[in-house]
């Protein structure tokens, strides 16, 4: 450990440096500023920050002030009569000591019965430093705002740096916006770490922190920016709360680390956090891509080298035209390479087989050639494994050589959403190519009613809609997604029919819709609803002393029986054979009687969209019934992974996500983070760590919402 002291008796600098880090302490005045630095020139400032921080060469700050009663009015609430930390001077002198194998940093400030102490340790061959502060109340019990203030210079890095912080169960990136753009967000979590990240030097200090926080983001003025953790609390006399920090500072965050492994863990977070690079340009490895990559295939053995894609390549693959014409146009896309065919020493080679498992595709990349073997299917599965694990280096676009072999766990895995606006068939399609593909969906299932699109011979009662699609063109989207594999379903809903009998014209038009429906889309069932019926009344003229479970059996019946005619099958939302008497969104009198009375042919749409409840052990009574299972979650992550846990251990037949949101449609793309964890979760649950996987699945979701599908 190295120590020195420059400076008159008026302004001393005090420098203490082990192998990594320096920490600088300058006495100015009988005011302390904090500073630690890094050989390359690294900063904390404290104290008079704001001031300092908008004129200094130094590019980042830290503080500690506190603040007493309920004042919360920002920077200025720390030149309040109670204020302590800002502009206070020292109540005994500096002290520097050294202890074994550490130096130990102390300054502490009194005010009002208020004691703050600040303390700063490095230890020797560390790549750390560690800063707390403990504040102690000596008079009555009183309200207090603690601010841990991290603040950069304003002119020279206000659109330049990242403020990383960590969710409960993952990471999030908060990137600060120029002064005027600038709001609150606010989050509590509780013993983990948060960064910054300077994209000018490429490198980034990171925190980890214990105690009471509540990170939130500050403007100070138009000298500075900063970000802090603020928690409020309560202090009786005597009591005190103790808040450390531990820095660890990483010169180049693109480089392995070997100073620690929990440094080196770190670092990787960060590149994996910052794959979206919207607010440092971070160069990411081969190896950094692997394990960031969703689903993780079932096998995946690294090789040495790796693969170089160009214009050049060759795709050998007759009978899979289609599929390669689809990865063709992805790869333009999503990293603006056009590949024209062309003969040439590195080639693609698909080899069309049957596969134990119907989706199952093995893979090989070596340094000369790729080799995909599998069903028409499973090899597009494959081919959007190669867009996954592209990754740049350089002008260059390489693959990683290996061995992939893989398979979804549910073999049904769709979506449901309501397309709307003008042309909504080709954005429909645009949006199959560029995202549903993507996440592997093999169906899509759509909501409409008879006004939605407009048929080749008028129809009476039905009129169209002013966003209604022509017959012929559904048709033609019916065929361009079945290329995808990709199948169109239908639902729509007939729960207002009571009785097919007595409602004679409202049943006349829904049969015209559905066998229109049948005959466009040709899907393997259609959802005609009854969900939700609340307390409804069954009586009708035919059957004046019908039960509601009566009702709900004979018109569920009528057209189930009317779409099996038309060579489909007919599926019901299944929360009426379940929902409780008293249930506000209605139930049946006899829920069981309506289960044995149904058609075993109806497909079960269970639904719940609770993320608490962990287990759905009703679907194995479905089943033991005689009923094929789709599970429905809502767009929550923890959601559709109960539900894609108890689809493979109770045996339900596929996986269908809701979102009831409109989208794909000129405005609105829906709840797309709900379409994307059902696509990843879907296709693999096993073992599966959602807060692990978090964040690069709202990086996948805002590259989505970003709308580059659209032209595709």
């Amino acid at each position: 450990m190295k120590m020195e002291k420059i400076g008159s008796d008026a302004s001393t600098v005090h420098k203490i440096s082990n192998r990594f880090i320096t920490i600088e302490i300058l006495e100015l005045d009988g005011r302390v500023l904090q500073i630690s630095d890094r050989k390359t020139g690294y900063r904390f400032l404290s104290e008079r920050i704001f001031s300092l921080a908008a004129r200094s060469k130094y590019p980042y700050g830290i503080t500690t002030w506190v603040k007493t009663g309920d004042v919360r009015d920002g920077a200025a609430g720390v030149l309040s009569e109670n204020a302590l930390g800002y502009d206070v001077r020292l109540s005994a002198p500096l002290m520097i000591e050294k202890k074994k194998n550490r130096t130990v940093i102390t300054c502490f400030t009194e005010k009002n019965k208020l004691i703050l102490e600040k303390i700063l340790e490095i230890e020797e061959n560390a790549p750390y430093f560690t800063y707390t502060t403990r504040l102690i109340n000596k008079g009555k019990k009183r309200k207090f705002q603690i601010e841990h203030f991290f603040v950069w210079n304003s002119d020279n890095h206000r659109n330049q740096i990242s403020f990383v912080v960590p969710y409960e169960n993952g990471l999030d990136e908060l990137r600060f916006p120029s002064y005027d753009e600038l709001d609150c967000h606010a989050i509590v979590p509780v013993e983990n770490w948060a960064a910054f990240l300077d994209s000018f030097q490429k490198s980034a200090v990171i925190f980890r922190f214990c105690g009471i926080h509540r990170i939130s983001r500050y403007i100070a003025g138009n000298n500075g920016q900063c970000a802090g953790y603020s928690p409020e609390i309560a202090l009786e006399k005597d009591a005190e709360i103790v808040n450390s920090h531990r820095f660890y500072i990483i010169p180049d965050i693109r480089k392995s680390s070997s100073k620690s492994d929990e440094i080196e863990r770190i670092r990787k977070n960060l590149l994996f956090l910052l794959e979206k690079k919207s607010a440092i340009s971070v160069r990411q490895t081969i190896e950094d891509r692997i394990a960031t990559l969703v689903p993780l295939p079932q096998k995946l053995i690294r090789k040495q080298g790796q693969f170089k894609i160009d214009s050049e390549l060759s795709i050998e693959a007759q009978s899979a035209e289609k599929e390669v014409e689809l990865f063709i146009r992805q790869m333009k896309i999503e990293h603006g390479l056009k590949i024209n065919k062309k003969s040439g020493e590195k080639k693609i080679k698909i080899i069309l087989q049957p596969m134990a498992h119907p989706q199952a595709y093995k893979m090989e990349i070596t340094q000369d050639a790729i080799y995909i073997a599998g069903t028409n299917q499973s090899v597009q599965y494959g081919l959007q494994t190669l867009l996954d694990l592209c990754t740049k280096s350089g002008k260059d676009l390489v693959l990683p050589c290996c061995e992939i072999e893989d398979w979804p766990e549910i073999e049904m895995r769709g979506m449901l959403m309501f397309p709307s606006g003008k042309k909504w068939d080709i954005l429909l399609k645009k949006f199959a190519m560029g995202v549903l593909t993507r996440m592997r969906f093999n169906t899509f299932m759509i909501y409409m009613a008879p006004g939605s699109f407009i048929p080749e011979k008028p129809v009476e009662g039905i009129i169209p809609m002013p966003d209604a699609v022509e017959e012929y063109r559904l048709k033609n989207l019916a065929n361009e997604l079945k290329d995808m594999h990709i199948k169109i379903l239908v639902c729509c809903s007939t729960k207002h029919i009571v009785c097919p009998s007595c409602q004679k014209k409202e049943t006349e038009v829904m049969c015209e819709f559905i066998s229109r429906i049948i005959d466009i889309f040709r899907p393997d069932f259609i959802n005609i609803g009854y969900d939700e019926m609340g307390r409804f009344n069954p009586s009708c003229k035919c059957n004046p002393d019908a039960k509601n479970h009566q009702a709900f059996v004979r018109s569920v019946s009528f057209f189930h029986g009317f779409i099996r005619e038309n060579g489909s099958r007919a599926s019901i939302w299944c929360d009426m054979l379940f929902r409780k008497e008293g249930d506000t969104l209605g139930w049946l009198d006899d829920p069981q009687w309506a289960l044995d009375a149904l058609p075993r042919d109806i497909i079960l749409n269970d639904y719940e969209y609770m993320p608490d409840v962990e287990e759905y052990p009703r679907i194995e009574k479905w089943k033991k019934a005689g009923f094929d299972v789709i599970c429905t979650p809502w767009a929550i992550e923890e959601n559709i992974l109960h539900w894609a846990i108890s689809a493979r251990k109770y045996g339900a037949d596929g996986i269908l996500g809701s979102s009831w949101a409109e989208g794909p449609s000129k405005n609105n793309l829906g709840y797309i983070e709900g379409l994307v964890w059902t696509g990843i979760i879907g296709w693999r649950s096993t073992g599966l760590d959602i807060s692990g996987i978090k964040n690069r699945i709202k990086i996948i979701s805002e590259r989505i919402s970003e709308r580059k599908w659209e032209k595709i």
